[in-house]
């Protein structure tokens, strides 16, 4: 990429794209490191589509506020699971 002559470009907007959460326990929480990484960079999918453990996954990402925090909780309340060992 050439520089311009006229100062920096500005920041191109991102490209539209669709997230796909597959399930399996375990392997649905693996998703919340890519969706924080996804939000850290600004990035938000225009689609997002789930089964089982990422359908719920993605639901509560898709809720905004502190997703988060209610995956954790749900995962140490309703579904002891991979997440819910603090020590």
């Amino acid at each position: 990429m050439t520089p311009s002559p006229h100062g920096p470009e500005p920041p191109r907007p991102h490209r539209a794209f669709a997230l796909v959460l597959a399930g399996g326990g375990a392997r649905g929480y693996a998703h919340a490191g890519v969706l924080k990484a996804l939000q850290h960079y600004g990035c938000r999918p225009s689609a997002l589509v789930g089964v089982s453990m990422g359908a719920v996954v993605g639901t509560a990402w898709a809720a905004r506020g502190d997703w988060y925090e209610t995956l954790l909780a749900l995962d140490t309340q309703v579904f002891p699971g991979p997440m819910s060992d603090r020590t």
